[in-house]
Protein backbone atom coordinates (compact mmCIF):
# COMPACT_ATOMS: atom_id res chain seq x y z
CA UNK A 1 0.00 0.00 0.00
CA UNK A 2 1.41 3.00 -0.81
CA UNK A 3 -0.09 5.98 0.97
CA UNK A 4 1.04 9.24 2.05
CA UNK A 5 -0.96 11.10 5.20
CA UNK A 6 -0.44 14.51 6.17
CA UNK A 7 -2.26 16.05 9.10
CA UNK A 8 -3.46 19.57 9.83
CA UNK A 9 -5.53 21.12 12.64
CA UNK A 10 -8.79 21.00 10.04
CA UNK A 11 -8.23 17.97 7.85
CA UNK A 12 -6.36 15.16 7.06
CA UNK A 13 -4.83 14.24 3.34
CA UNK A 14 -4.44 10.92 1.97
CA UNK A 15 -2.71 10.53 -0.87
CA UNK A 16 -2.17 7.10 -3.02
CA UNK A 17 0.37 7.76 -5.85
CA UNK A 18 0.14 3.52 -7.28
CA UNK A 19 -3.25 2.29 -6.39
CA UNK A 20 -4.11 -1.26 -6.24
CA UNK A 21 -6.91 -3.07 -5.77
CA UNK A 22 -5.07 -3.68 -2.53
CA UNK A 23 -5.81 -0.96 -1.44
CA UNK A 24 -9.55 -0.35 -1.11
CA UNK A 25 -9.41 -2.15 2.16
CA UNK A 26 -8.14 0.54 3.89
CA UNK A 27 -10.66 2.75 2.34
CA UNK A 28 -13.56 0.66 3.40
CA UNK A 29 -11.90 0.15 7.06
CA UNK A 30 -11.42 4.22 7.20
CA UNK A 31 -14.27 5.99 5.12
CA UNK A 32 -17.91 5.47 3.74
CA UNK A 33 -17.69 5.84 0.44
CA UNK A 34 -20.35 5.25 -1.70
CA UNK A 35 -19.92 1.09 -3.48
CA UNK A 36 -20.05 2.98 -6.51
CA UNK A 37 -17.34 5.15 -6.09
CA UNK A 38 -15.12 2.10 -4.92
CA UNK A 39 -16.20 0.92 -8.51
CA UNK A 40 -14.86 3.40 -10.53
CA UNK A 41 -11.65 3.57 -8.71
CA UNK A 42 -11.12 -0.02 -10.23
CA UNK A 43 -12.14 0.67 -13.50
CA UNK A 44 -10.52 2.48 -16.42
CA UNK A 45 -12.04 5.34 -18.03
CA UNK A 46 -10.77 8.30 -20.20
CA UNK A 47 -14.50 10.33 -18.89
CA UNK A 48 -14.24 13.23 -16.17
CA UNK A 49 -16.99 13.25 -13.95
CA UNK A 50 -18.22 14.46 -10.78
CA UNK A 51 -20.80 12.92 -7.80
CA UNK A 52 -22.34 15.44 -5.24
CA UNK A 53 -23.17 13.51 -1.84
CA UNK A 54 -24.50 14.83 1.75
CA UNK A 55 -21.41 14.78 3.18
CA UNK A 56 -18.66 14.63 0.48
CA UNK A 57 -17.96 15.28 -3.13
CA UNK A 58 -16.38 12.44 -5.66
CA UNK A 59 -14.67 13.52 -8.75
CA UNK A 60 -12.59 11.99 -10.97
CA UNK A 61 -9.85 14.46 -13.78
CA UNK A 62 -7.83 14.08 -16.39
CA UNK A 63 -4.58 15.40 -16.39
CA UNK A 64 -3.11 15.94 -19.74
CA UNK A 65 0.48 14.18 -20.74
CA UNK A 66 2.56 13.28 -23.57
CA UNK A 67 3.67 9.61 -23.66
CA UNK A 68 6.70 8.10 -24.96
CA UNK A 69 5.36 7.91 -28.46
CA UNK A 70 3.89 11.48 -28.64
CA UNK A 71 0.28 10.49 -28.11
CA UNK A 72 -1.48 13.05 -25.99
CA UNK A 73 -3.01 10.80 -22.96
CA UNK A 74 -5.02 11.67 -19.59
CA UNK A 75 -3.96 10.59 -16.71
CA UNK A 76 -6.64 9.63 -13.51
CA UNK A 77 -6.89 11.99 -10.41
CA UNK A 78 -9.94 10.50 -8.33
CA UNK A 79 -10.68 12.75 -5.57
CA UNK A 80 -12.72 12.48 -1.89
CA UNK A 81 -13.45 15.91 -0.49
CA UNK A 82 -14.93 16.84 2.93
CA UNK A 83 -14.45 18.47 5.50
CA UNK A 84 -13.03 16.39 7.73
CA UNK A 85 -10.43 14.28 4.72
CA UNK A 86 -8.93 15.12 1.41
CA UNK A 87 -8.69 11.54 -0.58
CA UNK A 88 -6.35 11.83 -3.47
CA UNK A 89 -5.33 8.67 -5.84
CA UNK A 90 -3.47 8.33 -8.92
CA UNK A 91 -3.06 4.42 -10.69
CA UNK A 92 0.40 5.88 -11.97
CA UNK A 93 2.37 8.50 -10.73
CA UNK A 94 1.13 12.00 -12.04
CA UNK A 95 5.02 13.68 -12.22
CA UNK A 96 3.60 17.48 -11.82
CA UNK A 97 1.32 16.36 -8.57
CA UNK A 98 3.85 14.46 -6.83
CA UNK A 99 5.91 17.44 -7.30
CA UNK A 100 3.68 19.47 -5.12
CA UNK A 101 3.24 16.29 -2.77
CA UNK A 102 7.09 16.21 -2.51
CA UNK A 103 7.31 19.97 -1.61
CA UNK A 104 4.35 19.52 0.86
CA UNK A 105 6.06 16.96 2.64
CA UNK A 106 9.41 18.35 2.58
CA UNK A 107 8.33 22.11 3.75
CA UNK A 108 6.16 23.07 7.06
CA UNK A 109 5.91 26.46 5.71
CA UNK A 110 4.01 25.19 2.16
CA UNK A 111 2.16 22.68 4.46
CA UNK A 112 0.84 25.65 6.66
CA UNK A 113 0.26 27.99 3.76
CA UNK A 114 -1.90 25.64 1.29
CA UNK A 115 -3.92 23.39 4.16
CA UNK A 116 -4.39 26.19 6.63
CA UNK A 117 -7.35 27.16 4.67
CA UNK A 118 -9.45 23.51 4.51
CA UNK A 119 -9.40 21.32 2.24
CA UNK A 120 -11.40 23.01 -0.50
CA UNK A 121 -8.56 25.33 -0.83
CA UNK A 122 -5.59 22.62 -0.58
CA UNK A 123 -7.47 21.15 -3.64
CA UNK A 124 -7.49 23.62 -5.87
CA UNK A 125 -3.71 23.88 -5.02
CA UNK A 126 -3.08 20.73 -5.95
CA UNK A 127 -5.17 20.78 -9.09
CA UNK A 128 -3.69 23.83 -9.90
CA UNK A 129 -0.11 21.97 -9.67
CA UNK A 130 -1.39 19.19 -11.51
CA UNK A 131 -2.83 21.39 -14.65
CA UNK A 132 0.71 23.08 -14.32
CA UNK A 133 2.12 21.43 -17.40
CA UNK A 134 -0.77 22.39 -19.73
CA UNK A 135 0.71 25.18 -20.30
CA UNK A 136 4.20 23.67 -21.42
CA UNK A 137 1.78 21.30 -23.76
CA UNK A 138 0.12 24.10 -25.19
CA UNK A 139 3.58 25.60 -26.14
CA UNK A 140 4.98 22.12 -27.28
CA UNK A 141 1.94 21.76 -29.70
CA UNK A 142 1.84 25.62 -30.56
CA UNK A 143 5.95 24.97 -32.18
CA UNK A 144 5.03 21.69 -33.44
CA UNK A 145 2.57 23.53 -35.30
CA UNK A 146 4.32 25.85 -36.73
CA UNK A 147 7.35 23.22 -37.61
CA UNK A 148 4.64 21.04 -39.50
CA UNK A 149 3.44 24.73 -41.47
CA UNK A 150 7.11 24.68 -42.90
CA UNK A 151 7.09 21.02 -43.72
CA UNK A 152 3.67 21.39 -45.66
CA UNK A 153 4.90 24.29 -48.34
CA UNK A 154 8.14 22.54 -48.21
CA UNK A 155 6.69 19.58 -49.54
CA UNK A 156 7.70 17.09 -46.97
CA UNK A 157 6.60 13.55 -47.35
CA UNK A 158 5.70 12.73 -43.98
CA UNK A 159 4.25 15.82 -43.09
CA UNK A 160 0.56 14.31 -43.52
CA UNK A 161 1.51 12.02 -40.88
CA UNK A 162 2.70 14.04 -38.17
CA UNK A 163 -0.56 16.40 -38.94
CA UNK A 164 -2.79 13.78 -38.08
CA UNK A 165 -0.42 12.84 -34.76
CA UNK A 166 -0.91 16.70 -33.99
CA UNK A 167 -4.98 16.60 -35.21
CA UNK A 168 -5.03 13.36 -32.47
CA UNK A 169 -3.68 15.12 -29.76
CA UNK A 170 -5.65 18.36 -30.07
CA UNK A 171 -8.86 16.54 -30.44
CA UNK A 172 -8.03 14.55 -26.88
CA UNK A 173 -6.53 17.70 -25.16
CA UNK A 174 -10.36 18.38 -25.71
CA UNK A 175 -12.01 16.02 -24.65
CA UNK A 176 -10.06 16.05 -21.39
CA UNK A 177 -10.95 19.32 -20.82
CA UNK A 178 -13.84 20.80 -21.87
CA UNK A 179 -15.29 18.29 -18.98
CA UNK A 180 -13.78 19.34 -16.48
CA UNK A 181 -14.03 23.51 -17.07
CA UNK A 182 -17.55 21.68 -16.03
CA UNK A 183 -17.04 19.82 -13.60
CA UNK A 184 -15.06 22.85 -11.84
CA UNK A 185 -17.83 25.31 -12.34
CA UNK A 186 -20.28 22.57 -10.29
CA UNK A 187 -17.92 23.01 -7.53
CA UNK A 188 -17.33 26.53 -7.46
CA UNK A 189 -21.37 27.03 -7.14
CA UNK A 190 -21.26 24.13 -4.42
CA UNK A 191 -23.28 25.05 -1.04
CA UNK A 192 -21.43 22.61 1.33
CA UNK A 193 -20.12 24.12 4.72
CA UNK A 194 -16.58 23.15 3.34
CA UNK A 195 -16.44 25.26 -0.17
CA UNK A 196 -16.98 29.08 1.29
CA UNK A 197 -17.85 31.58 -1.09
CA UNK A 198 -13.88 32.65 -0.84
CA UNK A 199 -12.94 29.19 -2.20
CA UNK A 200 -15.18 29.53 -4.75
CA UNK A 201 -13.38 32.35 -6.15
CA UNK A 202 -9.97 30.21 -6.23
CA UNK A 203 -12.23 27.71 -8.38
CA UNK A 204 -13.56 30.43 -10.74
CA UNK A 205 -9.68 31.16 -11.18
CA UNK A 206 -8.87 27.47 -11.85
CA UNK A 207 -11.82 27.08 -14.32
CA UNK A 208 -10.31 30.37 -15.88
CA UNK A 209 -7.18 28.78 -16.47
CA UNK A 210 -9.30 25.67 -18.53
CA UNK A 211 -10.99 28.16 -20.21
CA UNK A 212 -7.97 29.88 -21.70
CA UNK A 213 -6.46 26.01 -22.58
CA UNK A 214 -9.48 25.68 -24.63
CA UNK A 215 -9.53 28.29 -26.60
CA UNK A 216 -5.84 27.48 -27.46
CA UNK A 217 -6.74 24.17 -28.27
CA UNK A 218 -9.88 25.92 -30.50
CA UNK A 219 -7.13 27.85 -32.26
CA UNK A 220 -4.80 25.23 -32.77
CA UNK A 221 -7.46 22.60 -34.29
CA UNK A 222 -8.26 25.73 -36.84
CA UNK A 223 -4.89 25.87 -38.11
CA UNK A 224 -3.86 21.84 -38.03
CA UNK A 225 -7.36 21.90 -40.25
CA UNK A 226 -6.09 24.22 -42.54
CA UNK A 227 -2.85 22.82 -43.02
CA UNK A 228 -4.50 19.78 -43.87
CA UNK A 229 -6.42 21.38 -46.70
CA UNK A 230 -3.30 23.09 -47.79
CA UNK A 231 -1.39 19.78 -47.82
CA UNK A 232 -4.10 17.92 -49.69
CA UNK A 233 -4.20 20.83 -52.23
CA UNK A 234 -0.68 20.33 -52.82
CA UNK A 235 -0.52 16.80 -53.41
CA UNK A 236 -3.33 16.83 -55.33
CA UNK A 237 -1.06 18.84 -57.45
CA UNK A 238 1.64 16.75 -57.69
CA UNK A 239 -0.88 13.97 -58.53
CA UNK A 240 -1.89 15.97 -61.43
CA UNK A 241 1.75 16.60 -62.11
CA UNK A 242 2.70 12.88 -62.54
CA UNK A 243 -0.30 11.77 -64.54
CA UNK A 244 0.08 15.05 -66.92
CA UNK A 245 3.66 13.55 -67.71
CA UNK A 246 2.32 10.13 -68.32
CA UNK A 247 -0.51 11.53 -70.39
CA UNK A 248 2.32 13.24 -72.39
CA UNK A 249 4.46 10.24 -72.78
CA UNK A 250 1.43 7.94 -73.73
CA UNK A 251 0.18 10.64 -76.20
CA UNK A 252 4.09 10.75 -77.59
CA UNK A 253 4.42 6.92 -77.99
CA UNK A 254 1.11 6.72 -79.80
CA UNK A 255 2.83 6.74 -82.87
CA UNK A 256 5.95 4.24 -82.62
CA UNK A 257 3.20 2.28 -80.36
CA UNK A 258 0.99 2.13 -84.27
CA UNK A 259 3.91 1.49 -86.10
CA UNK A 260 5.56 -1.30 -84.38
CA UNK A 261 2.28 -2.60 -83.54
CA UNK A 262 1.09 -2.85 -87.30
CA UNK A 263 4.50 -4.02 -88.90
CA UNK A 264 5.18 -6.03 -86.19
CA UNK A 265 2.65 -8.56 -87.73
CA UNK A 266 3.68 -11.80 -89.07
CA UNK A 267 2.40 -11.85 -92.45
CA UNK A 268 3.02 -11.33 -96.10
CA UNK A 269 0.83 -8.27 -97.70
CA UNK A 270 2.46 -5.67 -95.38
CA UNK A 271 2.96 -2.63 -97.68
CA UNK A 272 6.25 -1.18 -98.65
CA UNK A 273 7.55 -4.38 -96.04
CA UNK A 274 10.71 -4.75 -98.64
CA UNK A 275 11.80 -1.87 -98.41
CA UNK A 276 14.23 -0.53 -95.69
CA UNK A 277 14.60 2.92 -97.20
CA UNK A 278 10.85 3.85 -97.22
CA UNK A 279 10.57 1.34 -93.41
CA UNK A 280 13.50 4.00 -92.23
CA UNK A 281 11.31 7.00 -93.41
CA UNK A 282 8.26 5.89 -91.93
CA UNK A 283 9.96 5.02 -88.31
CA UNK A 284 12.06 8.39 -88.39
CA UNK A 285 8.33 10.54 -89.14
CA UNK A 286 6.51 8.74 -86.14
CA UNK A 287 9.24 9.95 -84.05
CA UNK A 288 9.19 13.11 -85.24
CA UNK A 289 5.63 12.95 -84.47
CA UNK A 290 6.55 12.03 -81.05
CA UNK A 291 8.61 14.76 -80.72
CA UNK A 292 5.99 17.51 -81.99
CA UNK A 293 3.38 16.24 -79.62
CA UNK A 294 5.87 16.52 -76.55
CA UNK A 295 6.68 19.85 -77.69
CA UNK A 296 3.32 21.14 -78.43
CA UNK A 297 1.89 20.32 -74.87
CA UNK A 298 5.39 21.41 -73.26
CA UNK A 299 4.99 24.97 -74.92
CA UNK A 300 0.85 25.34 -73.85
CA UNK A 301 1.93 24.39 -70.41
CA UNK A 302 4.76 27.41 -70.49
CA UNK A 303 2.41 30.10 -71.80
CA UNK A 304 0.04 29.18 -68.48
CA UNK A 305 0.14 32.98 -66.72
CA UNK A 306 3.02 33.36 -63.96
CA UNK A 307 1.24 34.47 -61.50
CA UNK A 308 -0.80 30.76 -61.45
CA UNK A 309 2.47 29.17 -61.28
CA UNK A 310 3.72 31.27 -58.66
CA UNK A 311 5.06 29.16 -55.30
CA UNK A 312 3.27 30.66 -52.09
CA UNK A 313 5.99 31.95 -50.00
CA UNK A 314 3.80 33.23 -46.67
CA UNK A 315 2.28 30.93 -44.00
CA UNK A 316 -1.13 29.55 -44.15
CA UNK A 317 -2.60 33.17 -43.86
CA UNK A 318 -0.19 34.65 -46.20
CA UNK A 319 -1.87 37.16 -48.50
CA UNK A 320 -1.86 35.86 -52.57
CA UNK A 321 -2.35 38.40 -54.88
Amino acid sequence: MSVQTLQSKTFTWYHFNQFEAADIDFLHSHFQFHPLDFEDLLSESLLSKLDIYKHYIFATFQIPAIDTADRLVGQELHVFLSADHLVTITPKPIPSLEKFVSRCVQSTKLRGTTMHKGSAFFLYKLLLAAFQDVKSLISRLLHQTESMEQDVYAGDRDATVRLARARRNIVFLRHFIDPQRHILTSISSLKRAFVTEEIQLYYDDLRDLLDNVWLATDNLKLIVDGLFDANEAFISHRTNQIVTVFTILTAGLMGPSLFVGFYGMNVPWLPWIERPLFMSLLFFITVFIMISIVYVVLRGKSRIPSRRRSKIKGGLFSRVD
